[in-house]
């Protein structure tokens, strides 16, 4: 279970049933809340109704216990986030997986998208 509640007052907005326990932070952005649970799901709320956007299901073995983070690549919404085994790229407008790194290795932490460059270099990925 996910809560959202007033930082002035402590009252309840919204909650939302989580498949899994949220043992990460959740991540904020323009276009709404993303925050992953240990069952192997990214979720995507609205952060002011909690309106579902949308739910996307790592893969089978792949869990999480990474923050997700943003990042807009030629102008495509990502989201990033570490796997037991590597590193996976949704789309933030449909939910839909836009990659996966396998690195054999776990990335815990959460990755640092270097989005914007100052060259023709491709936009950098760190975790």
């Amino acid at each position: 279970m996910f809560y959202a509640v007033d930082a002035l007052t402590g009252t309840l907005r919204w909650s939302a049933p989580t498949q899994g326990e949220v043992h990460s932070r959740p991540a904020i952005g323009v276009r709404g809340l993303v925050l992953a649970t240990d069952n192997t799901r990214l979720y995507a709320f609205d952060p002011k109704t909690g309106v579902l956007h949308w739910s996307f299901s790592i893969p089978a073995g792949d869990g999480t216990f990474s923050s997700p983070t943003f990042g807009n690549i030629n102008g495509r919404p990502l989201v990033f986030v570490g796997t037991s085994v590597g590193i996976l790229a949704v789309d933030n407008d449909t939910g839909a997986k836009a990659w996966e790194q396998k690195l054999n290795a776990p990335v815990d932490g959460t990755p640092l998208c270097v989005c914007k460059t100052f060259s023709s270099e491709s936009p950098t990925l760190g975790f």
